[in-house]
Parts: C-alpha cells; sequence; structure tokens
C-alpha cells in the first residue's frame, strides 16, 4: 500500500480515537492485494477497555466506508498498546520519563546487547537510561533495535 493510502488510514484512524476522547498509538497495515489489515493501537489516559476498542472501531469502520482508501477487502482491528508497550521514539520516551524500560541494542554497541532501566532523561538523539545496576549511560537512540515499558517495574 502506498504512502498516500496510509496517510488517509493515519488521518481517518486519529479522527475515529478523538471523536472517541482517545489518541491513536500507531497503525500498521500488514498483508496486501485483498488480504489486509489494519491494526490500530489505541491510548487513553484512564487506559484502554474493550468498550472504547468497539466504539473506536466502529467509528473508523464508518469513516473508512465513506472514504474507501483501501481498494479490496480488508480487516481492521483495534487494540490496546498493552503495559509492555512498545516505545516508538524518543518523544514516547520523554512521554515516560521516570519509567523502567527494556532495551535491545545493536549488537556492535559495548558487547552488551540488553538492559533493563529507568529512563533518566532524553536530549534530541539520546536518552540516559540509569540502569538497574551500573552506571548511567547515555544511549543513542540510532542503536536502539526494540525498546519497551516493563510492566514489572512500573
Amino acid at each position: 500500500m502506498g504512502d498516500s493510502v496510509k496517510a488517509v488510514l493515519q488521518e481517518l484512524a486519529a479522527e475515529a480515537c478523538r471523536l472517541e476522547g482517545a489518541e491513536l498509538w500507531d497503525l500498521r497495515l500488514v498483508g496486501g492485494r485483498g488480504r489486509s489489515v489494519v491494526r490500530v493501537t489505541v491510548e487513553h489516559p484512564d487506559g484502554v477497555a474493550f468498550d472504547l476498542l468497539e466504539r473506536v472501531s466502529r467509528r473508523l469502520s464508518g469513516l473508512l466506508d465513506e472514504r474507501d482508501p483501501i481498494a479490496g477487502s480488508y480487516t481492521l482491528e483495534c487494540e490496546s498498546p498493552g503495559l509492555d508497550r512498545v516505545l516508538r521514539n524518543l518523544d514516547d520516551c520523554r512521554r515516560f520519563l521516570g519509567s523502567t524500560v527494556r532495551l535491545r541494542l545493536r549488537p556492535e554497541v559495548e558487547g552488551q546487547r540488553n538492559f533493563r532501566g529507568e529512563i533518566a532523561d532524553v536530549a534530541a538523539d539520546a536518552m540516559l537510561l540509569r540502569p538497574e545496576d551500573g552506571e548511567n549511560r547515555w544511549v543513542q537512540w540510532a542503536d536502539v533495535l526494540d525498546l519497551h515499558l516493563d510492566p514489572k517495574m512500573n
């Protein structure tokens, strides 16, 4: 699917979430050619209950029917980001400053790949990690392969 289709989907999903008092956390397109899945991740400050997902899904379904941006059939899925949500960028890190995270770095970074610690600070292209064991360290965003909140610690 092209960037223009994804842009329309982003716009419609953000609107459906906004109208239900929620926030669009993420949107993914999986598959293609009649087997597409539109996966919408919904965020809400008070948590994401099933009825909220159902309302967003119904509202988005109506918007998709009106605009019809996807050729062929597709499946719409609405979900919560979960307690161990993926942090996608440094803005997400700023939002969860002080939270404990699990991260995996590129293999060529100082030998160690897996860390757990608290996000202590965020700069333009890096975050300061306060590991459970060891000294604080700046981690370049370009070196992060995977970053999740640690639900056991938050």
